[in-house]
């Protein structure tokens, strides 16, 4: 018998030990209370954490470098979770905000007044994206199956013009919003919930105090105590379905040799991301593997600078605390704390991803880029802004996903989580309806465990 098994008790295998993984695990031990079963927890790296990553609490406020917000409204999941474990929270404040956008600041009247480099039409000038977008949803004809098959550029492009979109996208702050990959029903969904988007009196928005690894902490101390044995640095390499059991085989580092186990289990939840999936040979029917390909996987940066001091408060009293630019360097946001915080999507985080990689041997060349960036903006020479005392950087290849051209989420959701004659399961962000959001990940588990496996 493999060392990962120790009785003869029936196991449910998970795979992936970020919040999806580990939520499954708990919803089955603290809420179902299995007894005649062994719940296994197989996660590749070295730690149980997935896209949730809070590097450093900062006067304060929590460095984090992968899931960092979440509303009450419109993730109550979630929310009921931060309730439940008495996590204390924060609001998350999106106050004034100005733009650098082709070489020119704007403010929120200079937008209004028309005053931006843009070459838009006369209905177009002075809009802001909530307008632009307003407009095209009013005047827009087509069905809900027709937006789904277009993407959301197409859909924009129908009623505004090209320039406008580019304005639209620019002003957003999220190059994925022009993908062509991107359907338009998903653009409609992710312009709607987003919290850029969203008047403040519609919704609020909060950080975790501590951060968000306090969830993965909870969850992971929660079902140790309940007996779930979690396995890291066990990377998982097939899987193999067989009449009433699952084979897997985990591949493990043990003394620079690499050892393959196997593992047999009554059943397998997979939460892991739609290109990991892609590393695993598994004998899934041809729609499953098909329906795959229904997301697209979206790269991400965020990075975080520290300093002693507000030294941007100046600016900040003029212009607004929170920048949105067309550089590489995208978002901004400033504080509260003396730091800085920077968000980039797709292609702008594809323009980071070696200056991060090289960073532990060559950091100053990241922070100087950083550096020249900022000093464009503030038109300042880049050796007199302040230096950091402290820079962290995070390059996600799969920050978050979404939904393709003529997809059906929750079709495909249904499909690949399966029926309770399945042994394969896949839960998870990457094939959640909310997709972006760990909402979603927690939302399939529910619909997995409460509706598929082990309905009331």
């Amino acid at each position: 018998m493999d060392d990962t098994q120790t009785s003869q008790k029936k196991v449910i295998a998970i795979v992936g030990g970020g919040v999806s993984g580990l939520y499954a695990a708990w919803k089955l031990v603290c809420e179902k209370n299995l007894t005649d079963t062994e719940i296994h927890i197989y996660e590749a790296t070295q730690q149980c954490s997935g896209r949730i990553y809070t590097a450093w609490n900062f006067q304060g406020f929590p460095i984090e470098l992968g899931a960092a917000r979440f509303s009450k409204y419109v993730h109550p999941v979630l929310n009921s979770l931060v309730e439940k474990f008495a996590f204390k929270t924060m609001p998350y404040v999106y106050a004034n905000r100005f733009w650098h956008l082709r070489g020119k600041k704007l403010s929120l009247e200079d937008i209004a007044a028309g005053k931006g480099t843009y070459e838009l039409r006369e209905n177009e000038i002075g809009k802001y994206t909530d307008n632009l977008y307003e407009y095209t949803e009013a005047h827009s004809t087509r069905t809900p199956e027709e937006i789904n098959a277009m993407s959301f550029h197409e859909f924009l492009g129908e009623h505004i013009s090209e320039e406008a979109c580019r304005f639209f996208r620019d002003a957003e702050g999220y190059d994925l919003l022009l993908g062509d990959w991107l359907s338009g029903a998903d653009g409609v969904r992710a312009v709607k919930q987003h919290p850029d988007m969203l008047q403040a009196e519609e919704v609020s928005w909060f950080h975790i105090v501590g951060g968000f690894h306090k969830l993965i902490n909870t969850l992971e101390e929660q079902i140790r105590e309940r007996g779930v044995k979690i396995f890291t640095g066990h990377r998982l390499i097939e899987v193999v379905q067989n009449p009433e059991s699952v084979t897997l085989y985990v591949e493990k580092e043990e003394n620079s040799d690499s050892i393959v186990k196997f593992v047999e289990a009554e059943r397998v939840i997979l939460c892991i991301k739609r290109l990991d999936l892609a590393d695993i040979t598994i004998n899934l029917s041809e729609e499953k593997l098909s329906a795959m390909d229904a997301v697209q996987p979206i790269p991400m940066v965020k990075m975080f600078a520290t300093y002693t001091n507000s030294w941007w408060s100046t600016f900040a009293r003029r212009d607004g605390n929170f920048c949105i630019t067309d550089m590489p360097i995208r978002k901004i946001y400033y504080g509260p704390g003396h730091h800085l915080m920077f968000y980039s999507d797709c292609e702008s985080a594809l323009y980071w991803k070696d200056l991060i990689s090289e960073s532990g041997k060559n950091p100053d060349a990241l922070l100087s880029e950083v550096q020249r960036q900022l000093s464009v903006i503030y038109r300042m020479d880049p050796t007199k802004l302040p230096r950091p005392n402290a820079f962290y950087s995070k390059f996600w290849s799969t920050g978050i996903h979404v939904w393709r051209r003529n997809s059906n989420p929750v079709q495909v959701r249904d499909l690949l989580m399966g029926t309770a004659q399945d042994r394969v399961h896949i839960a998870g962000e990457s094939f959640s309806v909310n997709a972006g959001w760990v909402e979603g990940a927690l939302e399939t588990v529910n619909l997995l465990i409460d509706s598929v496996l082990y309905p009331s």
